[in-house]
């Protein structure tokens, strides 16, 4: 084992002893090996710091690669949408979103309540050209949403109910019995109007006309309208006959047999009336019943009482 000489003190040491046992200054070797384990350290500790940088940058360009790619697939979803839909295309700005077409329509009719208890509209409206469901919703939504802006009543800032028809003919609106083929609703209370469609009519308008007992279809409308007029001139003799009672009256309420004879009265006179219409067309009583069930079905045109 050799010696050598402590530089702080002087004295000797051996040279396989980790420090001097009388000052404690480490030896060479083992003062070696601290610096060579810290040099150690910091190369771990910058690997560490740059392998984290690496691997920041390389997640980081890896999302945007990835957002990339998810913000293209909207695109494409919107522009096969927009292939499916109405759409009209401009030289090269791509497809343009329309809504449904609607259909040309002519104001009929136009009442306005305006009272303590409600304001309301009541529009007419006669149909024509496009007519589909979704045709007759958005038309029934833009006259819906012209009516709710107007102004000018009395007792309310607005319209607190709305009602909107719509027909397919003239003779319909006429009738009052409620043959419309599309209709809104919207009151007090309503956060959002009603829209009613009635699919069946919409069917039938392009529907071709069938012969049934020898008649084309106008001649079975034409018997329908007459068979009406017959039931309403039945109705209208049995009131002239057998008025409605006054309420003031001290006879008021009639009994039971003042309505009985009544309705006899009317239904005796229909048939009446029936047997002459039936005879002018030559037709069966049976025929008839299943020319008047079609035009109730179909709602055909029947007189304004």
């Amino acid at each position: 084992m050799g010696l050598k000489t402590c530089k702080d003190c002087g004295r000797d040491v051996s040279s396989k002893a980790k420090a001097c046992p009388n000052c404690g200054r480490p030896s060479k070797k083992s003062h070696g090996f601290r610096k060579f384990l810290v040099v150690i350290l910091f190369l771990f500790i910058f690997l560490f710091i740059l392998f984290g940088i690496m691997a920041s940058l390389v997640k980081t360009d890896s999302g945007e690669k990835k957002t990339n790619k998810l913000s293209s697939v909207p695109k494409k979803s919107t522009e096969r949408v927009a292939s499916e839909k109405d759409s009209t295309t401009s030289e090269g700005d791509g497809p343009i979103l329309q809504g449904p077409v609607m259909p040309k329509y002519e104001v009929l009719d136009e009442k306005i309540y305006d009272g303590p208890i409600k304001a309301m509209i009541a529009l007419k409206v006669l149909v024509s050209g496009e007519i589909t469901e979704a045709s007759l919703t958005t038309l029934l939504n833009n006259l819906y949403s012209s009516a709710k802006v107007r102004k000018g009543f009395k007792y309310y800032n607005a319209p607190t109910q709305i009602l909107i028809y719509a027909f397919t003919s003239k003779e319909k609106a006429d009738s009052d019995m409620g043959y419309w083929i599309a209709m809104l609703e919207q009151s007090t209370g309503d956060n959002n109007p009603r829209i009613t469609i009635k699919k069946e009519q919409i069917e039938r308008l392009g529907a071709e006309p069938v012969r049934r007992f020898g008649l084309s279809e106008a001649k079975r409308k034409q018997i329908f309208y007459e068979l009406a007029q017959a039931q309403d001139n039945a109705q209208m003799r049995a009131l002239q006959k057998y008025p409605d009672p006054d309420p003031l009256s001290p006879k008021y309420p009639p009994d039971l047999q003042y309505y009985t004879a009544r309705a006899e009265y009317q239904s005796k006179i229909s048939e009446v009336n029936e047997q002459k219409v039936r005879s002018a067309y030559n037709l069966t009583k049976q025929q008839m019943f299943k020319i008047y069930v079609e035009g109730v079905t179909k709602e055909w045109p029947v007189p304004k009482l």
